[in-house]
């Protein structure tokens, strides 16, 4: 379960020797709080290329379904749950909450992170980017706050690449893993801190409690099917 966002995003390396130092290199263009000089874009711990890892080969969709998509300011808005939450392969998610966890249905309105479920960084899912094609999204924000803009490895000039539906979201994505496993993600910073919304009684928390049983029994997945 991947219960945060932007999470994988700038490649680390490991000391050889002392386990407690990682080396961040911050090449070429990603949102950064600072930038990485000429000549400074390559680890000293192993003399590899630093970066994203989406620039790498390694974008975090092909790891968890979804990706970092957006910044802005830190507030927080709901999520929506899509047709994708009635698929049978799901069907764990919505035990008991079967009335609240529909369509067109809301979760994750209040929260201790920015005031919402999904805000902050935010990450989408994108076949094109590695998310598996047999992914099922259960639910998603779009965010409307004009704070919110692309991040830059998404844009090719000054104009924006896509449409504010297509880039500006989070998505709740789950998929089917080989050897029995399973992923879900919610692709948001602020998520977590929707979940003690009244004490746990709430849409948000009583869906992932219903994900962490499913994920605790050892009765594994069923493996995913080839998408055609």
């Amino acid at each position: 379960m991947y219960l945060g966002g932007n999470g994988f995003y700038w490649k680390v390396v490991p000391h050889a020797t002392g386990t407690w130092a990682f080396e961040l290199r911050r090449a070429e263009g990603g949102i950064r709080l600072w930038e990485t000089l000429p000549g400074e874009s390559y680890h000293a711990f192993d003399g590899s290329y630093g970066g994203l890892w989406r620039r790498l080969g390694r974008p975090p969709q092909a790891l968890v379904g979804v990706g970092f998509s957006t910044q802005g300011e830190y507030m927080g808005f709901p999520y929506t749950f899509l047709d994708g939450v009635l698929d049978p392969r799901v069907a764990f998610m919505r035990e008991g909450i079967e009335d609240l966890a529909r369509p067109g249905a809301k979760l994750g309105e209040r929260g201790f992170m920015g005031g919402g479920a999904a805000g902050h960084e935010l990450d989408r899912a994108d076949t094109r980017l590695g998310t598996p094609h047999h992914a099922i999204i259960i639910g998603r924000a779009v965010l409307t706050d004009p704070t919110y803009q692309p991040v830059n490895e998404e844009r090719y000039d000054h104009t924006w690449p896509a449409s504010r539906e297509d880039i500006i979201r989070s998505d709740l994505t789950f998929f089917e893993t080989t050897n029995g496993g399973a992923v879900f993600s919610v692709g948001s910073m602020n998520f977590i801190g929707a979940l003690p919304v009244d004490g746990y009684d709430n849409v948000a928390a009583l869906l992932v409690t219903n994900i962490v049983k499913r994920f605790a029994d050892p009765e594994p997945f069923p493996p995913p099917k080839a998408s055609t």
